[in-house]
């Protein structure tokens, strides 16, 4: 029987979190591929939107980001929330830090490097510009200093904006201590309509965390809800009639800045149904979603130079029908990106799951450098 356990993190697995993350990274995967599909062919394909009846959500699948966040306001906050509220380990500034360093950065600059190597070599762009624009990249400051120019990898933009609330969360789990059910829920939900609002109001670049102010503390109001233990859960399909609402509403309403900066209140719904309702939480925490979507930083890293890669080769598969074209290319470029992101998972992501990697790899170094002098010795 498949172990679905994420032994290696210490931390309890929850395989609706993983479900709505699969969700994410699906709907940011046909929203780029279709754009690449549609706009980088042998010609620019034309489809009417009453054509295609996905064509609402594929035109906003980069809202998927959007859930990205609150989904990682909910993660970071729960050992926040059990450390204040349920008398659980206590969260070490330092280690909390040290593991944002020992997971996430070495997928994320191991990329980099990658990326910056694959735009020398295809578009032999000099080192002069390659360089600052990836020490900008690797410190999380790209938005900052280039605010009118895209990174490498351009879907990167987002993954500073995580930073910057990886460095807040600490502040924001302080309203944990607060001893009343209902102020605690009051600030968070302040808080994530205030962010909105900043959101929607905020002038242009430079993108920074105040853009997205709203989705962080959604996450971190959800936090409240599922991990109090002395909340019921009862499941129903009428939440799933919730859930159904609340997907229609977040990927087909129509595009802007201030629906950019409202969609907590649309995820917020959609964001309970994948526990409480019958049906959603099932679908949700299926093995084959629940683990593709624990794949989604990787995905998330890979995926715009796998699907350069390979839309040149199946870019030449072509009909008459600009419709037939669209659905027949996005369909050979989807598995050709999963499969190169699940050997960079694997290869890559999965072995800084493990928290002691680090010192794994250090004594197997002492080791390796070891055995040549042991070998020596015993030949004298």
């Amino acid at each position: 029987m498949l172990n679905l356990r994420r032994i290696t993190t210490g931390e309890r697995w929850i395989p609706q979190v993983d479900g709505l993350r699969f969700v994410a990274i699906l709907s940011v995967l046909l929203f780029h591929i279709s754009g690449e599909v549609a706009q980088r062919g042998l010609r620019p394909l034309h489809i009417a939107p009453a054509a295609m009846p996905l064509y609402h959500w594929l035109a906003n699948g980069d809202r998927g980001v959007a859930l990205f966040f609150v989904l990682s306001g909910y993660v970071l906050a729960r050992p926040f929330y059990e450390m204040h509220r349920l008398n659980g380990r206590r969260v070490v500034l330092s280690k909390y830090f040290l593991r944002r360093l020992t997971r996430l950065e070495p997928p994320y600059l191991l990329a980099l490097i990658i990326y910056c190597a694959a735009f020398r070599v295809s578009f032999h762009v000099p080192w002069s510009i390659l360089l600052p624009h990836a020490a900008a990249s690797a410190v999380y400051l790209h938005n900052v200093i280039y605010p009118h120019a895209l990174p490498f990898n351009y879907v990167s933009w987002s993954l500073e904006i995580e930073v910057q609330f990886y460095l807040l969360a600490p502040l924001l789990g302080l309203i944990y201590r607060l001893p009343r059910t209902a102020l605690r829920y009051a600030i968070f939900a302040a808080l994530t309509l205030l962010g909105c609002c900043v959101g929607a109001w905020l002038p242009g670049p430079p993108i920074t965390l105040l853009a997205y102010a709203g989705f962080f503390p959604a996450g971190f109001l959800m936090a409240e809800i599922m991990e109090n233990p002395h909340r019921s859960r009862p499941q129903s399909y009428l939440w799933d009639v919730v859930g159904l609402a609340g997907w229609i509403a977040f990927f087909w309403l129509p595009a802007g800045l201030t629906m950019r900066a409202f969609l907590p209140l649309w995820i917020v719904p959609v964001f309970l149904t994948a526990f409480y309702g019958k049906l959603s939480s099932r679908v949700l925490g299926w093995p084959f979603i629940a683990l593709t979507g624990g794949m989604c930083y990787s995905i998330y890293l890979m995926h715009t130079l796998l699907m350069s890669i390979g839309f040149r080769v199946i870019k030449h598969v072509a009909f008459a029908s600009d419709l037939g074209t669209l659905w027949v290319q996005m369909l050979l470029l989807l598995p050709f990106i999963l499969a190169g992101s699940t050997l960079y998972y694997i290869a890559v992501e999965r072995p800084c799951m493990n928290r002691h990697w680090p010192g794994e790899l250090l004594l197997w170094a002492r080791g390796k450098l070891r055995s040549p002098r042991s070998k020596n010795a015993a030949s004298q």
